[in-house]
């Protein structure tokens, strides 16, 4: 266990106790190397964060000027190219990146490991989401989170009339569990 986590006597499990950690705490754990994933500080997020503005998902090109986003450029591990990884944080903020084991870069970078309200993998398109998955294994998503990320944006304006939302499913007569991409489209997604 991490030094400052052995000092405190506690009966929190580790991730209770991660969550009651300021950013500049984890952000040094993460220095020290005994954290793989690299997590960002309320500063190092900012890059990653997306905009509902017009009904589109966007970024902050500049100071100024926002732009409508797309997924095509990014890369996940399980959907590839085209497909970003996302979260949404309590508060209704929206952060998409590349997902990429070799540097760490995993869906508990973007708030430190902390909780979220939904996280997954996300493809996008001219500022239009188009799909979100549940695809996380820091988080496990459920079905309901995903929902709340659909309404968290449509709250905000943003079309999701075109918005489907892959998640691993349960056939409730069979009891056959559907994983990955079969998963996602047992319901002919």
């Amino acid at each position: 266990l991490p030094i400052c986590y052995e000092k405190h006597t506690t009966v929190l499990l580790f991730y209770g106790w991660l969550e009651m950690q300021s950013d500049e705490t984890i952000s040094g754990l993460s220095r020290e190397g005994l954290l793989s994933t690299s997590y960002q500080d309320a500063v190092g997020r900012e890059e990653y964060r997306r905009y509902f503005r017009d009904g589109l998902l966007k970024y902050l090109r500049s100071p100024a000027e926002f732009m409508p986003w797309s997924s095509q450029h990014s890369h996940t591990n399980f959907c590839g190219t085209g497909w970003a990884i996302f979260v949404l944080s309590p508060d209704d903020k929206l952060y998409t990146g590349n997902h990429d084991s070799s540097t760490g870069w995993f869906h508990a970078a973007f708030l430190g490991g902390k909780p979220v309200k939904a996280a997954g993998e996300i493809y996008v398109k001219n500022g239009v989401p188009l799909v979100i998955t549940d695809k996380s294994g820091h988080y496990k998503p459920q079905f309901e989170h995903l929902c709340e990320a659909a309404r968290v944006m449509n709250r905000n304006g943003v079309d999701v009339s075109q918005l489907q939302i892959w998640c691993r499913w349960v056939d409730p007569v069979t009891g056959k569990s559907f994983a990955g991409k079969e998963g996602m489209r047992a319901n002919d997604i």
